[in-house]
């Protein structure tokens, strides 16, 4: 039997939101988790410099320097990919908690 779950990135300091987490959680097609978010704004930056690093190793090169929020914001995925793993699902479905269905 195959095992599938919706997960919803929710930051926590983001109340404002959680009737917009309610909705998603009413239309998601499988059981739904909400994982904590990483919250870049509080990241030390040893953490940041262990995960990011300005120097290209692909190419072409990404263009931009990322700010703490798009990585906190890839750690959060990142943190979701690790439960679909642990869990040991098929495949997870992955919201973030300002998407609207």
């Amino acid at each position: 039997m195959e095992q599938y779950k919706t997960f919803i990135i929710h930051l926590q300091r983001a109340t404002g939101r959680a009737a917009q987490v309610q909705d998603l959680i009413s239309k998601a097609p499988y059981k739904t988790q909400i994982v904590d978010a990483v919250d870049g704004a509080k990241l030390p930056l040893a953490e940041v410099d262990s995960h990011y690093s300005e120097t290209p190793i692909l190419t072409p090169a990404y263009p931009f320097k990322l700010n703490f929020g798009e990585i906190g914001c890839f750690l959060s995925h990142r943190k979701v990919w690790q439960e679909i793993v642990d869990q040991k699902l098929d495949a997870g479905l992955i919201f973030e908690d300002d998407v609207d269905l």
